[in-house]
């Protein structure tokens, strides 16, 4: 028997776990996001849950990505 992987949780249950983790500034998130498609998958409707923008610049960024993300 192979041992138990987090990739073995259901996807729910991996989404409930990154919404306590994805309280931050948006680090969090874009981590978890890059360890596999899974992750990148149970991440994503929380990710941005939080998002510290500090400047301007980088409100307009943020806008930017939002818009190229929603017409995917």
């Amino acid at each position: 028997m192979s041992p138990a992987s987090i990739h073995d949780l259901a996807l729910e249950t991996l989404q409930h776990i990154f919404t306590y983790a994805c309280s931050d500034e948006g680090s969090t998130g874009y981590a978890l996001a890059l360890v596999s498609k899974y992750f990148n998958q149970a991440v994503e409707p929380v990710r941005l849950r939080t998002v510290a923008l500090y400047s301007v610049a980088q409100i307009e960024s943020f806008a930017a990505f939002l818009s190229a993300s929603a017409e995917m």
